[in-house]
């Protein structure tokens, strides 16, 4: 997969990608959903709040926060479904892969979930490409103020979070997955 955001300091290094593709599956799972996932929920509602916050302060005066905060929403909005499909639906089928249990689903092949999970990530992707283009990568103007600050620098983390979440499910989980199905 073609991630397009720049490269930055909180980039997974390639000893905690080794490490990450070394885990049975059913605990890199754990490990998304305590990292990455728990990161999420705990960091989009404030997200929102600051954005929100920037909308009613400067959204008036400002371009920048009244494209940026649709873009917030759009992505915490779209994460949240996703999520939830993950834990409740196909991590669960992975974890009966690697313990050799069938799990009910409906969705038949591991492939298909995944398939839809990709298409998602493309999406959130996007998104948070969109933001660091309106935001000049996290800059905030010179004169902004603390919550302007705040806001883009938790968003250039949540947004590398997100792009290394993408990456491990991508490259290390799905792949994994699918193998296990078809052996």
């Amino acid at each position: 997969m073609n991630m397009s955001m720049q490269s930055g300091e909180h980039n997974l290094t390639q000893d905690q990608l080794q490490q990450l593709s070394e885990l049975p599956l059913d605990q890199l799972t754990d490990v998304i959903v305590a990292g990455h996932h728990d990161y999420i929920r705990a960091t989009g509602p404030e997200l929102i709040c600051l954005g929100d916050t920037l909308l009613n302060v400067h959204g008036a005066d400002s371009d920048i926060i009244r494209a940026l905060v649709p873009l917030i929403h759009a992505l915490v909005d779209d994460l949240t479904p996703h999520l939830y499909k993950e834990e409740q639906i196909l991590f669960p089928a992975i974890q009966g892969l690697v313990t050799g249990q069938s799990v009910q689903s409906c969705f038949g092949h591991v492939s298909n979930p995944i398939r839809m999970m990709m298409h998602e990530h493309t999406e959130a992707d996007n998104l948070a490409v969109a933001m660091q283009k309106v935001t000049n990568h996290f800059n905030a103007p010179e004169g902004a103020c603390n919550t302007w600050r705040k806001c883009y620098q938790l968003l250039e983390e949540f947004c590398q979070d997100l792009v290394n979440h993408i990456h491990v499910e991508d490259t290390i989980l799905f792949p994994k997955a699918i193998t296990l199905a078809d052996a």
